[in-house]
């Protein structure tokens, strides 16, 4: 459900009281060290843990909230509070497991993250980017919210139509199995 709402992201979290919520459970960060069959899974860099997601969209943006049980880490912590966005609901176009953008896979700074589209792979294998746009962001504690202009996502002309996922500490770039092991992830 994405809601017909402008929204200020340099104002509180107020504005978003009558937009959908997308809730998750609190808790979803502690240490893992378990052994599995074959493997250890260990990770204790988990951190941010997401609890609450909202979107909205005017003529001109689409807007995400975020809300974390805690104050959110710096926007410099490696893999910072990505934002997987799926806007072709066809499946054709490039993607990663159906998203086709990436927001703040490179750090944000200076209250402006880069949104970036998938173009492919290079010979390694490695996925390949494109800048598209720049979008706007505020953090308050633990409220992270983002203004992406409607035309860098491929929505100028008409109705938003997208799934997000939000996801903290991918250590390894668009590996789905390691992204299993050793996240926080929050798919809407």
């Amino acid at each position: 459900t994405v809601e017909d709402k402008s929204i200020d992201i340099s104002s509180g979290a107020d504005q978003w009281t009558d937009v959908f919520s997308y809730d998750h459970y609190v808790g979803s960060t502690w240490d893992r060290d378990a052994e599995g069959y074959g493997v250890t899974y260990k990770n204790d860099t988990m951190r941010n843990d997401i609890v609450r997601a909202k979107v909205a969209h005017d003529s001109e943006y689409v807007y995400f909230y975020v809300e974390t049980a805690e104050a959110l880490t710096s926007h410099e912590d490696k893999a910072w509070m990505r934002l997987f966005l799926d806007t072709d609901s066809t499946g054709e176009s490039t993607n990663w497991e159906g998203f086709e953008y990436i927001v703040n896979r490179i750090n944000p700074a200076d209250g402006k993250c880069t949104i970036e589209r998938l173009t492919g792979s290079d010979d390694s294998g490695a996925w390949t980017y494109e800048a598209v746009g720049e979008a706007a962001y505020t953090v308050e504690g633990n409220i992270l919210q983002i203004a992406i202009p409607r035309e860098a996502i491929g929505f100028a002309d008409h109705e938003v139509n997208l799934n997000f996922k939000w996801v903290v500490q991918l250590v390894i770039h668009l590996d789905l199995e390691r992204m299993n092991l050793k996240k926080n992830l929050c798919t809407i």
